[in-house]
């Protein structure tokens, strides 16, 4: 087998999986790190704006300014799953996030962080 014919036959197919791995991963970083970006209004250096709107915003400067952003109260979902019987994957959520606040899910694997 010539090293073409093994690149293409051998090499290519083990290293896509990995290769589109890395980019799904890389997209959704920068995804994620974009969406924080803008829902606390992230003005970049030389940026002139208010010391409330920056990521790096002070507890007393948060408060003085606070205006709700999300509040989940009493959130439940339910599936139906193909047998009819009914699964709860989130019971009884309350949260409330105020405007320029990051708030983090940490948990562990399954328990309804991504569904909330």
């Amino acid at each position: 087998m010539t090293f073409w014919q093994r690149l293409r036959l051998v090499d290519l197919p083990l290293s896509v999986p990995v290769i589109l791995g890395g980019v799904r991963g890389a997209t959704v970083m920068n995804i994620g790190a974009m969406a924080v970006a803008a829902i606390i209004d992230v003005r970049w250096p030389g940026c002139a704006g208010d010391c409330c709107r920056h990521a790096a915003a002070t507890t007393a400067c948060t408060e003085r300014n606070a205006k709700l952003m999300i509040q989940l109260d009493q959130l439940s979902i339910v599936f139906t799953q193909k047998d009819g019987s009914q699964v709860k994957a989130v019971d009884g959520i309350e949260l409330t996030v105020a405007e320029g606040e990051i708030c983090v899910f940490h948990r562990p694997s399954g328990c309804g962080k991504t569904i909330s």
